[in-house]
């Protein structure tokens, strides 16, 4: 499940809610509906009756082209965790799908909306950042369980939702063949991503030359564990779940942890104009939870080429968002022309902070107590 920002409301997407209603509520016309959340991609809503809540989605078919895989995915990890013993410890829970009055994992409207259900979790709150070390910890505990108890589960069984994701070479060379702007006010901006691109160029086939050559093992990752996809229980503010599932598939565990790292470490907001920094102390406080829940998933090889994975994730998320705007902002929603080129210049901005902390950060990797 992706929490994300309301939609556009016209009129085809008022009639494909209002079908969907119908399709998951007994009485749709008394259901109270919530935009859900802040994300790039989805439309979420909060459905609540007196009789269940749940979070419906509308999920991008344009981004996801094939939204059965994520459907077959979910299904799947579902299987796995009603069978998997869960350790004692704090409370933990998976979203589970909802599924329609007439039995289906899904639904699709008359205009090709695709859409789902997910069980609510009750008495949960998101935070769009990391405010202090105690959430960081949190957060690497929360991914750190998610990989262990997903580590039994043989990545070949599920589906890449998003052919391409996190491949660092296939988003360089889809940047080439993009036009280069002569005329644009924000010229200096451009500018300095260019520069950053090319300055990285040539370790873009770092992390793929591993995985294929078997240094890296491919695992079922989540795919976007950034700080707003975990679940906080409300009272204690421990962790409890992760949220945002649709991008759960095989890939490379030290990637999922250097993006954990790289949006939770953050100290200014992505969308914002000031320069981020990254921060130490969540550094080590989310590897200290990650590590306290699976302290030996990694292997030596993964967990030496970490900072690479961290560096290499924030270097792959500026781009994309670079190549957003060239592309006059056909991936990522946006309010205003310009949004994904701040974007942009933060996530380049945060790199560049990322690597002058290289021994640091390396430090905390080999020992984050």
């Amino acid at each position: 499940m992706v929490p994300d920002q309301t939609p556009e409301a016209d009129n085809t997407g008022k009639t494909g809610l209002a079908t969907a209603l119908t399709r998951y509520c007994r009485q749709p016309g008394q259901a109270r509906v919530t935009p859900l959340g802040q994300g790039l991609i989805n439309d979420t809503y909060l459905i609540e009756e007196p009789e269940q809540t749940l979070v419906l989605q509308k999920i991008n078919s344009q981004i996801f082209p094939e939204p059965e895989r994520i459907i077959d995915n979910l299904a799947l990890l579902s299987r796995h965790f009603a069978t998997s013993s869960l350790p004692p410890g704090p409370r933990w829970e998976h979203c589970r799908l909802v599924q329609t009055r007439d039995g289906q994992d899904f639904f699709c409207d008359d205009q090709g909306g695709f859409w789902r259900a997910l069980q609510y979790i009750n008495r949960t709150i998101c935070h769009e950042q990391v405010t202090h070390a105690d959430q960081a910890r949190e957060v690497g505990r929360a991914l750190g369980l998610f990989h262990r108890l997903t580590a039994s589960l043989d990545a070949r069984r599920l589906h890449v939702t998003l052919p391409g994701f996190h491949v660092l070479p296939q988003y360089l060379e889809h940047y080439d063949l993009l036009p280069r702007m002569k005329h644009d006010r924000n010229r200096a901006v451009i500018d300095f991503c260019h520069t950053v691109v090319e300055a990285h160029r040539s370790e873009a086939n770092l992390l793929e030359q591993g995985r294929k050559a078997g240094r890296y093992l491919v695992r079922c990752v989540h795919g976007d564990p950034k700080a707003s996809n975990v679940l906080f229980d409300q009272d204690s503010g421990l962790a409890v779940g992760l949220i945002d599932l649709d991008t759960i598939g095989p890939g490379l565990t030290i990637i999922d942890l250097g993006d954990c790292l790289r949006s939770c470490c953050s100290r200014i907001h992505e969308d914002s104009s000031q320069a981020p920094e990254f921060d130490l102390d969540s550094c080590r406080a989310l590897l200290n939870g990650y590590f306290q829940e699976a302290p030996f998933l990694l292997t030596s090889v993964e967990r030496e080429a970490l900072f690479d994975a961290l560096r290499l994730v924030t270097f792959e998320l500026g781009l994309r968002f670079f190549s957003d705007h060239l592309s006059d902002d056909c991936y990522f929603k946006v309010k205003h022309r310009g949004d994904n080129l701040i974007r942009a210049r933060s996530q380049f901005q945060l790199l560049t902070d990322i690597e002058s902390l290289e021994q640091a950060i390396r430090t905390l990797i080999a020992c984050p107590q």
